[in-house]
């Protein structure tokens, strides 16, 4: 194989060899891997399976932004051609790389290549799967092949890009630092690039979602107003369907917990 690949995956509380990520990914024979951690105590050192592994410590926990933003800079100053983005609980194909480097080589002129996301509880698509004004549902299926970027969500974890075009996009927004940092670079990468490039392989992500208590849902929509507040959209106009959004899930939650705890959240987090 002749890609000259970054791995990056973020790891949150989790010690790296406990990443399924990190197990699917040496397996699928990547060789370098950039590791950040965002926990509050650093992990384990890693060991190392004939691997080159550059391990970060960030306890301060700037968020996935930053933490994708460092390793773009860290691949331009070392060489790297191409960064791989994951996080700690997604499992990859073992033929993944493979895959990629195969699509590289039949589509040059494309900046962009992602794999089909299914969640582990019912196996619904997640990404790529169609956008309407920020609003995005899961899906029975993906499409293949060459895509408008813009035209559809699409899931950190799994994204490969060109570093030369991760740094023209203009990078992550570093204040919209947890959800909504990839509907942000999407956003920004599409403005540059109208093509991406999907591969016809799936990938399991644990969607906390799904498996979260109430409690744990509402603490996470705290993290997400004070995340999307800072969302930088291409037309100003676009910021009425931002807070819709927002609106939205805290109307979901608000049914859900029967508390008002969320317009609590939504107007200390989000509005003010």
């Amino acid at each position: 194989m002749d890609l000259n690949l970054l791995v990056v995956i973020i790891l949150y509380k989790k010690d790296l060899e406990d990443s399924i990520a990190y197990q699917t990914l040496t397996k699928a024979s990547a060789k370098s891997f950039l590791i950040y951690d965002n926990s509050p105590v650093p992990g384990k050192t890693p060991s190392v399976h004939n691997a080159k592994i550059h391990y970060v410590s960030d306890t301060s926990n700037q968020g996935l932004s930053h933490a994708y933003n460092y390793a773009a800079d860290y691949a331009i100053k070392h060489g790297f051609d191409w960064i791989f983005i994951s996080d700690q609980d997604t499992f990859f194909h073992d033929g993944i790389i493979r895959e990629y480097d195969r699509a590289v080589k039949e589509n040059p002129d494309i900046k962009l290549f992602l794999p089909h996301v299914r969640i582990a509880v019912d196996g619904k698509y997640m990404s790529p799967v169609k956008i309407n004004r920020y609003f995005a549902k899961l899906s029975d299926s993906a499409p293949a092949g060459i895509i408008n970027p813009g035209n559809y969500a699409i899931i950190n974890s799994g994204m490969m890009i060109n570093t030369a075009a991760f740094i023209n996009a203009g990078g992550y927004n570093e204040k919209v630092w947890l959800d909504f940092a990839d509907f942000q670079f999407i956003e920004r990468f599409a403005r540059k690039y109208d093509r991406a490039f999907v591969i016809d392989l799936d990938c399991i992500q644990s969607f906390s979602d799904k498996e979260d208590t109430i409690t744990q849902k509402i603490a996470r929509y705290k993290n997400f107003c004070s995340s999307v507040k800072h969302y930088q959209p291409i037309k100003a106009s676009d910021r009425f369907w931002i807070f819709l959004v927002t609106l939205k899930r805290c109307a979901s939650l608000c049914a859900q917990s029967k508390k008002l705890t969320p317009i609590s959240i939504f107007l200390k987090e989000y509005i003010l």
